[in-house]
């Protein structure tokens, strides 16, 4: 009896330990199973966004590959069709450019001459040499002012003191100077036309330049023509025709009746002057 029970609770234990060990052979399978789903779910999104990634890389090729066949295809195109395009362009370019002059006020306009104005100006000034300003005066010729006339003419007196030589070799260097000076005398104002007799003046009386006569006589009407002049520019101008000995009676007595009025606003010089 007592061996039989002995092996029936051997019995009964086996069938305890079998039972308790495939159950944790079981929880451990299940977790060995957990762990390598959650592995699969991470690794299967890791591949959803690295396809997400290809097909957006596949798209830009595919657009970028587009845009160049776009760009082969109208550079490949009809020359008629290049024409056409050229020339509308040139048509919306002059009428842009038409329509930006029409749009400019006339404060822009003043502003643009005055620059340029200016400019050739500081040009004259500049010059170094009686030959490169008389150049300068030949090559701007249209666009000089009687402004411009006077101040070569007063530049070109500030040359004397190192080239009266080469004027005295060429008395005819001052012609272009001359004939432009006739052409454009009706124009000039009180002062341009004072510093242009005051240099003139200076110039022949020091050299030997040719100066028509014909240029005196016009520079003495415009002189009589003029209705107001300052102390200053009526004194120069007295100078200028006593120093080249210039007879002028007509000027003369058109000066006595304008300078008597202002004979107080003369300085020492003014006075000296005249």
């Amino acid at each position: 009896l007592s061996s039989c029970l002995t092996i029936r609770c051997k019995q009964q234990y086996r069938i305890c330990s079998f039972g308790t060990n495939s159950y944790n052979n079981a929880y451990e399978s299940k977790k060995v199973n957990g762990r390598k789903e959650n592995e699969r779910d991470e690794i299967q999104q890791q591949m959803k966004k690295g396809r997400q990634i290809l097909k957006k890389q596949k798209q830009l090729k595919k657009n970028q590959k587009n845009h160049l066949n776009i760009h082969e295809k109208t550079n490949n195109g009809n020359k008629d069709q290049k024409k056409d395009i050229i020339r509308a362009s040139k048509v919306y370019e002059q009428y842009t450019k038409k329509g930006q002059k029409k749009k400019k006020s006339s404060r822009q306009r003043q502003q643009e001459t005055m620059k340029k104005h200016r400019g050739i100006l500081g040009g004259i000034r500049g010059q170094t040499t009686l030959k490169n300003l008389l150049a300068f005066q030949d090559q701007h010729k249209i666009e000089l002012r009687p402004s411009h006339i006077s101040t070569c003419w007063n530049k070109a007196s500030h040359f004397l003191p190192g080239e009266r030589g080469i004027i005295n070799k060429n008395p005819k260097i001052f012609l272009p100077l001359i004939d432009h000076t006739k052409e454009v005398i009706k124009e000039f104002n009180a002062r341009s036309l004072a510093i242009t007799i005051q240099s003139i003046a200076k110039i022949s009386s020091l050299t030997r330049i040719e100066v028509d006569e014909t240029l005196w006589k016009a520079l003495e009407e415009e002189v009589v023509k003029i209705e107001k002049l300052e102390a200053r520019d009526s004194s120069n101008i007295l100078w200028a025709f006593a120093k080249v000995k210039q007879g002028a009676p007509e000027l003369f007595a058109s000066m006595e009746l304008k300078m008597i009025p202002k004979l107080f606003a003369f300085n020492s010089q003014d006075m000296a002057n005249t």
